[in-house]
């Protein structure tokens, strides 16, 4: 089983069959989710539980090869069933092995072009880049992301993520600011940015539980140099407000993501410092 809290996911393994080191699960429970967006600010949501009865296999038989018969349905299914329809990340449980190139949304180290990492670094802003706020630490020092989870966008929908991914983070008062900036090689930068544009018509979506609505685009002017340019604004839980700019040349990508206690606020950060960003890139 796994669970985590605001720290990676620990792999427990638990033996099939009676257990006397773990006690027999409670008829109703509780459990909590703190879940923290691309800024740093937190949302907990909860949920009861009542379990009418707990799965059971005898020891030593193989969890995977177990069928269970879901509510409404009248043909039971395996944990792999389960798993795909639950759009949970690969990897759970046995799979077949598979190179690099063949994993979705994963890029081939092959395709990444030499000086890749050196261009990501460049294109990252300075600690004193945001006036007014405290640059942060960010741990690790490498952090793989798609071009922009807004809309759902993610490997489901074909997007790529990044190789060389490294973020910076600013906060001061109710404002915030995080930069990412990545690699790709098996497409371009810009075709990064033109996945994004096809997702933008959702208006709404959530991601890990917390609500953002709102989404629209946003006009920026033209910035030298730059491949592909995106400008986008959005709603945040009903408390806040962010604004997103994503730029693109050659193979690097940069994402500037401020957020405000409104729009107004939130634009007019982004929109700054997408000059700074952009000649960074060049």
């Amino acid at each position: 089983m796994r669970w985590g809290d605001d720290e990676p996911f620990t792999d427990v393994a638990v033996k099939a069959g009676r257990n006397a080191a773990h006690p027999v699960l409670p008829a109703r429970f509780q459990v909590y989710l703190t879940a923290t967006d691309l800024i740093g600010e937190r949302d907990m949501n909860s949920w009861d539980f009542t379990l009418s009865e707990v799965p059971a296999y005898p020891a030593g038989s193989d969890p995977w090869s177990v069928r269970h018969l879901l509510t409404g349905e009248t043909d039971p299914v395996g944990p792999e069933q389960i798993r795909e329809r639950s759009d949970c990340a690969t990897g759970v449980g046995p799979v077949p092995a598979v190179t690099s190139s063949a994993v979705p949304g994963q890029q081939p180290a092959a395709s990444i072009k030499p000086g890749a990492a050196e261009r990501v670094e460049k294109a990252l802003l300075g600690p004193n880049a945001v006036a007014g706020m405290a640059a942060g630490a960010f741990d690790p020092p490498y952090v793989e992301d798609v071009a922009s989870h807004v809309c759902g966008n993610g490997p489901q929908l074909g997007a790529v993520s990044t190789v060389f991914g490294q973020e910076r983070v600013w906060r001061g008062g109710d404002r915030g600011v995080r930069q990412f900036a990545g690699a790709y090689g098996m497409i371009t930068a810009a075709e990064a940015v033109a996945q994004v544009n096809g997702v933008l018509g959702c208006g709404e979506y959530t991601e890990y539980m917390i609500k953002y609505a709102g989404v629209h685009q946003v006009d920026l002017p033209k910035l030298p140099g730059i491949d592909q340019q995106r400008m986008f604004c959005e709603t945040v839980a009903k408390k806040s407000s962010r604004c997103t700019v994503l730029l693109a040349r050659g193979d690097v990508l940069t994402r500037i993501l401020a957020r405000a206690a409104n729009q107004q606020d939130a634009a007019d950060l982004a929109r700054m410092l997408a000059v700074p960003a952009a000649a960074a890139l060049r």
